[in-house]
């Protein structure tokens, strides 16, 4: 059992954001004698999962989608696919910003001359 001080350093979130994906239903917590928040094996996996994607920039609305998939290969194939189509955005984003950096780039070599 981790408490929600523990868990925000392990995974990097806030206790916020760990109460607010509990009050989403994303994650369960017990309760000790002093009323503190305790999570077993099983929140501590979903909030690390939630943390990674997160980082990876899925949505939330994407992440409960995920997490509602029983485990197994159903779910790690929705999460490569929801990894994969952020890696096709994100390209797509590079490719923009590298085609605003050469024109700026032109620019600016053509007012220098």
């Amino acid at each position: 059992m981790a408490t929600i001080t523990q868990l925000s350093e392990l995974y990097g979130l806030t206790p916020r954001a760990i109460r607010f994906y509990e009050e989403r239903g994303l994650v369960e917590s017990g309760r000790d004698m002093f009323n503190r928040r305790l999570y077993d094996m099983d929140a501590r996996e979903r909030l690390r999962a939630i943390a990674e994607l997160r980082r990876a920039g899925l949505g939330l609305e994407e992440i409960e989608t995920i997490l509602s998939l029983e485990d197994g290969e159903a779910r790690h194939a929705q999460i490569l696919d929801a990894l994969d189509r952020r890696r096709a955005q994100l390209e797509g984003d590079l490719n923009v910003l590298r085609v605003a950096i050469d024109r700026y780039q032109g620019q600016t070599q053509r007012v220098a001359a």
